[in-house]
């Protein structure tokens, strides 16, 4: 059996198993390409977990359920937050990922699409 097929049937068995693997064999394609696949894959789960802890606080914080929290919602017109409940937001995401939010930045968080954004670029890489 080639390299080429075995990694084939290594990788099909891996994501038949739902493990996200990526198979690398020295001589059979890029390296690279495995490496990338890999750093994409690392860059959507951490995307999804600056989102849900981003929305984890928002609900925490003005009450509301997790599941009904959009993206595009605004903090005050949409979820009913007041211009304290935004500080608090703000602070408390803060404290969440370790960064520091100037008050013009923060000025600029008015969804929670803003905040996840905001957070992606600044928080530091876990």
């Amino acid at each position: 059996m080639s390299q080429t097929s075995i990694r084939n049937r290594l990788r099909s068995a891996a994501l038949a198993a739902g493990t996200g693997i990526t198979i690398a064999l020295s001589g059979c394609g890029s390296g690279a390409d495995a490496r990338s696949d890999a750093e994409s894959r690392a860059e959507a789960a951490r995307d999804q977990s600056v989102e849900a802890r981003v929305n984890a606080i928002i609900a925490e914080q003005l009450g509301l359920d997790v599941k009904k929290l959009k993206p595009g919602q605004r903090f005050i017109a949409d979820l009913g937050a007041d211009s304290l409940d935004v500080v608090e937001l703000v602070m408390a995401f803060e404290e969440e990922f370790r960064v520091e939010i100037g008050d013009t930045d923060a000025e600029k968080i008015v969804r929670i699409a803003d905040a996840v954004a905001y957070l992606k670029k600044r928080a530091p890489q876990e």
